[in-house]
Formats: C-alpha cells, structure tokens, sequence
C-alpha cells in the first residue's frame, strides 16, 4: 500500500459563532477547514435571541449595517455558536422582526441567546434611519418588503504561485448582489403573544455567494451565479420572557471570528474594509428565556442542521480534479448553549459552546465542541467616545480527516482571538485598530491539528489574506494531487486551501478615517502581519523531508508582509432608502514569508475595487 505524500487539514468550527480549524496532519494534505459560521443565509436574530420585541433607536445607537435587513439588531443578543475544526458551521443567529410607523424595525441578525430590545430595560434604542420603502401598519399587525442590490468590481495583479513558475490571473471580477425579503409582526395584537416571521433570499449572487473561488491553480474560478435563501423562520413570545423559533437562519457572534452571518458590511466610523457575501446558514429550533431586564441577562439552546459555513464542503469546494464525480455536500449536525448580559447596556458580554458533529461523503469527520467569549463596552470621553470590543474562541476534539500512516485520528486544538478599539471625536474624525491571532501548525506529522482560521467574512485587508494566501493555499491543493507529481493524492487535501479566511497569523491594522461633509468618508492604514508559527507548504514540506518551505519552495521567514489600504466611501439617505458608494484601494508588500529558494521576494501585489449597496 502506498503510503500517501502527506496531510494537511486545518478545521474551522462555528458553534453558535466560533471557527476551528484543523491542522495539516503529515500524510495528506487537507485544506484548513475555515471558521464554523451558521450558514449563509441565516435569520436576522442570532440563534438564542430573542426576536419577539419590535426594536427602536434612539440617537446615540448603533448605526444599522448595510447587510441587515433592518436598522437595529436587538441589544445584547448573542452570536451563534461556534463550529467544529473541519469547516465552521455554527448555528444561526434567531431572526428578530417586528415594528410599527414610529420607528419599530426588523433586527436582522442577532446573536444566540440575545434578549429582545424591549427585555433590556433602560436600554438606549439605536437610531433607526433605514426603513424599507414598502412597508406598512394595518390592523394592528406590521408589514415590510426590504430589498437590497448591490455590486462589486475588484482586480489585483497577479503574483507566484508555486515553485513551478506558476502566476495567478489579474482578471477583474464583478460580484451582483440581488436580496429580496418580506418580514412580519403582529406587534400587541395578540396582547400576551408576539409572533414574528422573516424571509430573506439572495435571488442573484456573485460566485459561490461569497466571492470569487480559487481553483486548483489558484486563479480565480469560472464558478456561475448563485442564488440562496438566508432566512425564513417564525419565532414566538410570550410575555416578553420566553421566544421560541425555528426555521432558516443565519448566524453571528461577537467580532465573527467564528460565526458570522455575512452581514458585517462597511458602516460610518467603522473604517472597515469588507464586502461580505452569504454567511453562515443553519436550520435551526431554538428557545430563549429572558432572566433579568434589569441586567439584559438571557439564556438560549439551539439544534441546528448546517446549510452551508466556511468548513462545510460542497461540489464547488472540492478544488480536485479527481474528485468531479463527487456531487455530495458534507453534512453537519450541531447543538448549541448560550449566555448573554448587559444586552442594551454600555457594558456587555457573553460566552456560548457549540458541539459539531460533520461528515463527509468519503466518510471521515469531526466532532468538536467550541468555546467563544466576547466582550464590549463603550467609554464616554467628554465629546468622543472609546469603544473597545473582543473575542477570544477555543476549539477542542477529534477529527479523521487527513489520516497518516501514524495517526489515523488527531485532536483538534485551535486559538483564535480578535480585539478591536474604536475612538471616535467628534463624528469627524477618529480612529480603529484591529488585533488578530490565530494559532498555526507547521508539523503536518504529528497527533495534533493546532491551525485556527477565521471565517472568511471576518476580513483584515483587501489581499494579503484574501487573495495571495488565497491563491497560493488553493494552488496547494492542485500541485499536491496532481497524479504526475504525487502518485497518489493525499486524503483530504481539498480543506488545506483557506478560501480567504485567515490563519497562522498575529496581524495589527489599525487606520483612521475623516469626513471633509456630511456623507462623505476618507478612511486608510496599513496593516502588519506575522506567522504565529513556521508558514509550511504541505507538497514542499514533505518533499524537503518534513523541513517548512513555502508554495514557492523557499525557507519562510516569519514575516507576512505590510499591506497599505485606502478607501472612500459616500452614503445617502433617500426618503427612507439608503445608498452607498465606495471605491477602495490597496498594497500588499510581501515579508520573508514568500521568498523563494533563491532568496528573492514574492514583489508588490496592488489592487483595487469599487461597490455600491442600496437598501430600499
């Protein structure tokens, strides 16, 4: 029997929000299952919270993001869980809708276990400027049809591959968005019952609903419009004390490390540079009882069937030629606790756990359970504001995927944490910095499987992450089941490639942005990024005797490289709609990382890309 090249396999897990990933086992090479999120087309309520209560904002609120289907989220709801090594699945976030002529709005996605807004008591209401042009008030019940249509236009030139001379494509790409939804609430009508329903569905989508895939060669895929349904769900309450719900839904927690629901889009302040597509999907039951108004304290449990996240593989994800009569999805099951205080308050919290159980066609899987942790509070600073925010999410079990002569099962032990501290002055001028660590693993021969990977939605930067290491991971996967270089191809190579998300990294970014006029926003920094551990390409690794080289069959130093960024964005308020537009740019400068067997560097990488999203 011939004894496969070599493993490599990274598991992202969402358990109610968090991602695990797998590390690459010595034999085969499997891809790096990316963070665990509930499927892309979740609720707007994050599994566990409770969507029962219309929602309010007041001035001083959080500003809608673009992707949600309304304006305000719940206070304090709590995000899905996280999801286990493999692939990230973590159950979606419970839908909240609801809402009235006076500013009553649809929460889109909230996080499991969140309280409704009317449970926080003394909470402030967030300010609610979107509202969908159709939408109405009648017999005491309310109404509303939010559309949303957007695009994007992005390039970048092309950089190395692989040691063979291999250069990806510099392609421009368009990725339309066209998401339809109708949601519902019959409000006080029902005196001690509230029944909420929502349904959101991307009718058109760009490439695989996220972004554009890479193929095996590491160039971006010629993969046809999608169209997926995100949310269509009913949740209960009674009394304002106990939601209980079920149906499609999408999933978030805490920064979505872990879980994130895809709808994390660019807001004023946020200096953000994201265009997120899909999410994390699941079909879920869950319940929520509220403990404390006081405290904005709520408790939730939630089973979930995964629809699609990052570590659930399908058709389009196999990246392997050999592999093309595989037409079966994998499949995930997940059960999910959480618990959330301080929803509405200035100051809040949670923690919640996910146990995944996945399998795939070919037979081997992952159970693993998912811890995640987040925190907030915001600072009032005599005219500004400091809001500092974390995450910290622990992956922990077994997983068959990519056996070795060794090891045919390895354990799953993954650290992801992301901290974020916002300063805004004056709501001119301010300033954000991101910090990410998420733990590597450059022994593809030993028992564990040590590399954690963010959901792909959770974006540091326009290219470092998102296409070169993108690129290179997925042409990985090619050179290493290439039958005339391998003999064999190793188990589970196609989950090595990291599809965007990041892994083996501690990265910094912090940027500022400015408005010179109302609507108008100027926003940049650069962004620093080291390797947590030694950078190993599996193919080159186990050809070099088990010593780390790199896609291009260079020693790798320890440094990912500077990557500067710069965006514009403008939005405006249409009698009740909202329009943005956007143009962003970057430039990547590649470390030691990427250096060849000759020393030399991988050279600039520049791109750029225009958007524009309108909520109506």
């Amino acid at each position: 029997m011939q004894r496969p090249l070599f493993i490599v396999c990274s598991l992202a897990i969402t358990l109610g929000g968090a991602t695990v990933m797998a590390q690459p086992a010595p034999e085969a090479v499997p891809a790096p299952p990316s963070p665990p999120v509930a499927p892309e087309t979740a609720t707007a309520v994050e599994a566990g919270a409770p969507p029962d209560s219309p929602t309010t904002t007041e001035p001083g609120g959080e500003e809608p993001s673009e992707a949600s289907t309304t304006a305000v989220t719940t206070p304090g709801e709590p995000a899905a869980p996280p999801t286990p090594v493999v692939e990230s699945t973590s159950p979606t976030a419970v839908p909240e809708t609801g809402g009235n002529d006076e500013g009553v709005v649809f929460s889109s996605s909230r996080p499991i276990g969140a309280i409704p807004p009317d449970l926080a008591k003394g909470a402030p209401e967030p300010k609610a400027e979107y509202r969908p042009i159709a939408s109405k008030t009648w017999q005491g019940m309310h109404f509303d049809v939010p559309l949303h249509l957007g695009g994007l236009v992005e390039g970048n030139t092309s950089f190395g591959l692989d040691r063979y001379g291999n250069d990806s494509d510099s392609p421009t790409s368009l990725l339309p968005l066209l998401r339809v939804g109708a949601r519902f609430s019959t409000l006080k009508k029902l005196k001690r019952i509230v029944l909420r329903g929502e349904y959101e569905h991307d009718v058109v989508a760009g490439p695989s609903g996220l972004r554009q895939e890479m193929d095996d060669e590491g160039r971006l895929s010629d993969t046809d419009l999608s169209s997926q349904l995100r949310k269509a769900f009913v949740i209960a309450s009674f009394d304002e004390r106990v939601w209980v719900g079920a149906g499609a839904m999408t999933s978030s927690w805490g920064l979505g490390l872990l879980a994130n629901a895809g709808d994390q889009y660019w807001e004023p302040g946020s200096a953000r540079f994201a265009s997120p597509r899909a999410g994390d999907r699941v079909i879920r039951g869950m319940a929520i009882v509220g403990l404390s108004k006081k405290h904005g304290a709520a408790i939730s449990v939630a089973a979930d069937s995964v629809l699609g996240d990052d570590i659930l593989l399908g058709e389009a994800d196999r990246l392997r030629a050999d592999l093309d009569d595989i037409i079966e999805d994998d499949s995930a099951k997940q059960v999910v606790g959480a618990l959330r205080v301080g929803q509405g308050k200035k100051t809040s919290g949670g923690m919640y756990g996910a146990y995944r159980d996945q399998d795939s066609v070919e037979g081997a899987g992952l159970k693993v359970l998912a811890l995640d942790v987040t925190a907030k509070t915001e600072l009032d600073l005599a005219g500004s504001k400091l809001v500092l925010e974390g995450e910290v999410a622990y992956i922990t079990g077994k997983t068959t995927w990519a056996p070795t002569l060794d090891f045919d099962e390895h354990d799953v032990q993954q650290l992801g944490l992301a901290a974020r501290a916002s300063y805004h002055h004056n709501e001119d001028i301010g300033a954000v910095a991101d910090f990410l660590y998420a733990s590597g693993d450059q022994n593809f021969d030993d028992k564990s499987q040590t590399g954690f990977r963010t959901d792909r939605n959770y974006e540091m930067g326009m290219l470092l992450f998102r296409q070169v290491l993108a690129g290179q991971t997925a042409r990985s996967v090619g050179t290493a089941s290439d039958l005339d270089l391998t003999g064999e191809p190793s188990e589970d190579i196609e989950r090595f490639a990291t599809r965007g998300g990041a892994s083996n990294t501690i990265a910094f970014f912090p940027r500022a942005y400015y408005r010179p006029m109302s609507g108008l926003e100027v926003y940049g920094g650069p962004l620093f990024a080291f390797t947590a551990a030694k950078y190993a390409d599996p193919f080159n690794s186990r050809l070099a005797g088990g010593t780390a080289r790199n896609s291009l069959n260079g020693t790798p130093g320890s440094y990912l490289g500077t990557e500067l960024d710069v965006g514009v964005r403008y939005r405006q308020m249409i009698r009740g709609s909202e329009l943005t537009f956007g143009i962003e740019g970057g430039m990547l400068m590649p470390g030691s990382v990427f250096e060849d067997e000759m020393g030399a560097g991988l050279g600039s990488v520049f791109g750029a890309r225009a958007m524009m999203n309108y909520r109506l």
